[in-house]
This record gives structure tokens, C-alpha cells and sequence, in this order.
């Protein structure tokens, strides 16, 4: 079993941080402002940058595969949230504002909420 300190300083763990930091240095920190003052502007500089984290590989990183997340195991998310931590607009710019939702959901939904509701919240169309 690796040791956190093994998990943070993996290439892999190193790499995805260093991806999630330029990603907010491109997109998030310069329309920090756009996003915050809201209306049709924001929405889609959000869509964009929503877009952006998704063709990137970069979206909802911490959530399984099967239901269209990135896959990445808990330890190695952890060090990828402190990155994303640093800006109020970055867990959704980048997919993870669902996670919670999303992973109860996922675990103890019926098939018919699952169905209805999952797909959606994963993607970013409904915000829970």
C-alpha cells in the first residue's frame, strides 16, 4: 500500500495537478469576474469553460467511470481538489460541484431516478 506522501508525489497525481492548475490559471482566475457579476455573459463563459474541462479530460475527475466521471480513486482526488479549491468557480467549471449528489445517487438511487436524474447532474445540464 503506497503512503500518501508516495500517492502525492506519484508523476501521475503530479501531472493531473499540474493539468487542473493551468486550467484555472486559462480559464478560471481570468473570468472570475465575468462569472461573479452573473447574467447571460456568465452563463456562457461557464458553458465554455465547462466545454473546455470536458474535451481536456479534465471533468468530474472524481467520480466512477460507469456514470461518465474521470475515475480517479479517492487519495489521488484529494490532492487534485486542493488545486481546485482555489477558486469558488472551479468545482463546477470542472464537473465536481455534483460529486456528492451524483455518488448518492448513483449508489442508492432507483433505476427510474437513475435514469432520469444521473446522466444529467454528471454532465452539468442540472445543478443539484
Amino acid at each position: 500500500m503506497q503512503s500518501v506522501a508516495e500517492i502525492e508525489a506519484s508523476p501521475e497525481v503530479q501531472g493531473l495537478r499540474n493539468r487542473v492548475s493551468s486550467f484555472l490559471d486559462e480559464l478560471i482566475y481570468p473570468n472570475e469576474k465575468i462569472l461573479e457579476a452573473g447574467g447571460e455573459e456568465a452563463s456562457r463563459t461557464f458553458k465554455a469553460i465547462q466545454a473546455e474541462a470536458k474535451k481536456r479530460g479534465l471533468w468530474a475527475l472524481g467520480l466512477p467511470k460507469e456514470i461518465g466521471g474521470g475515475g480517479l480513486e479517492f487519495m489521488p482526488y484529494v490532492f487534485v481538489n486542493e488545486i481546485v479549491g482555489r477558486s469558488e468557480y472551479a468545482i463546477a467549471g470542472l464537473g465536481t460541484h455534483s460529486a456528492q449528489d451524483a455518488t448518492m445517487l448513483h449508489l442508492y438511487g432507483n433505476p427510474e431516478q437513475k435514469k432520469r436524474w444521473l446522466a444529467p447532474l454528471v454532465n452539468g445540464d442540472i445543478y443539484p
